[in-house]
Parts: C-alpha cells; sequence; structure tokens
C-alpha cells in the first residue's frame, strides 16, 4: 500500500527480478521485471487496483488491471499472458505506425493466451498522442494481439483532442476473437471535419460502431 497524495511511482520491480504471488497492489507500479500471479481465477492473480497508474516494460502474468495500464515509458512492445482488465483504462501512445520502442513506433500488448475485458466492468481504451505524431486517414495500428481467444469488449474509446483537433478519429477492430486474433484502431475523419454538401463533394461519415466484431 501506498500514500494517495504521493503521485510518483511507489513501486519499481527491477530488470530482473521478479514478484510472484497473490493479491492487491495499492499504488503507482513501475514493472521493468516480471509480474507473476498464481491463477486465473481472481483470488489467484496479482491485482492492480483502481486509481494507480501501472508502467513500465516488463512482463505481466495472471495479473488483473483495474487502474490504468500505460506500458513502457513511451511507446514499446509489451508482453502479458492471461490479462484481465476490469473497469481500467488502457492507455495507448501512437507516434508511428509500427510497433516497438521509439518515437517513431506505437505501443502493442501482446497476450501469450486468452485476454480477458470484463463483461460488468468493461475496460476504457485511450489513444494518445506520442512526439506529435499525426496519422494519415486509414492508417492503421495493431495495438493488441492474443493467442488463444478474445473475451469481451471495450466499452468505450477516447480519442485525444490532439488527434481530434488534427481532423483524426479511430475505429476500433476485433479481429478473430475465437483465435489468435488483434484489435487494430484505423485512423477515420474526425466528423466535425467533414461537410455535407447538398450536389456532391463530401458526405458526412460517422461510424461509431466501438464493438466491430470481424
Amino acid at each position: 500500500n501506498a500514500a494517495p497524495a504521493d503521485t510518483h511511482a511507489h513501486f519499481l520491480l527491477e530488470q530482473g527480478k521478479n514478484m510472484v504471488g497473490r493479491g492487491f497492489v495499492n499504488g503507482n507500479y513501475k514493472n521493468h521485471g516480471h509480474v507473476i500471479g498464481e491463477g486465473l481465477a481472481p483470488s489467484q492473480r496479482i491485482v492492480f487496483e483502481s486509481g494507480w497508474t501501472v508502467t513500465g516494460k516488463g512482463t505481466f502474468e495472471y495479473v488483473g488491471f483495474k487502474g490504468t495500464f500505460a506500458p513502457g515509458d513511451s511507446p514499446t512492445i509489451t508482453s502479458t499472458t492471461h490479462a484481465w482488465y476490469a473497469a481500467a483504462t488502457v492507455q495507448v501512445e501512437l507516434g508511428g505506425t509500427t510497433p516497438g520502442s521509439g518515437n517513431d513506433n506505437h505501443d502493442q500488448i501482446n497476450d501469450t493466451a486468452t485476454v480477458w475485458l470484463d463483461h460488468a466492468e468493461p475496460p476504457t481504451l485511450e489513444i494518445l498522442p506520442w512526439s506529435n505524431f499525426v496519422p494519415e486517414i486509414g492508417d492503421e495500428f495493431v495495438i493488441l494481439t492474443w493467442q488463444t481467444s478474445l473475451d469481451g469488449s471495450f466499452g468505450d474509446v477516447i480519442v485525444d483532442p490532439w488527434f481530434i483537433n488534427h481532423g483524426i478519429d479511430f475505429e476500433p477492430h476485433y479481429n478473430n476473437v475465437d483465435g489468435a486474433g488483434n484489435l487494430t484502431i484505423e485512423a477515420t475523419p474526425e466528423p466535425a471535419t467533414l461537410t455535407l454538401l447538398a450536389l456532391g463533394g463530401l458526405a458526412l461519415v460517422r461510424r461509431r460502431n466501438r464493438r466491430e466484431l470481424k
């Protein structure tokens, strides 16, 4: 447990170190090592509680996120196994069209098994800019992958004003939820930037299906 008034990192798991077991973590947490729970049941997981932020480049196995999960210290590729998200906010930074570490990349979370997005308390996906990146309409970003299946969907998608002010919105596509698949977000026109003309030209398009399944 940590003091709620302290907004700095409370806990640091160093590279090469493990945290193993079950229970609840209250405090901002930076993981550069390996966080390993004991099993799939909520009581067997290491659960990062609501109100706190989890960052870092380490791996997560049999964990639950109830607060904010912001992978890396900047865009990076993060590995999880059987991750569970309940009433959480997953922040994804876009600095380029390729996943990886560095200013020209974007975040990607790769799960080696099943991703669980809680049905009763679905998490929120928040899309953030990195290094003043502005995508082109039609650009696609694979931000989440799974090897076994995806159970559930994000309840809401929040797009940072930086993108909106540049005429960019995002549409999520869930691809192959019953096997090895991914969640891709596609850059689409922000509706306020389009004008509906009576005699042709531009058509106002608004695609708001946040849970489209392919």
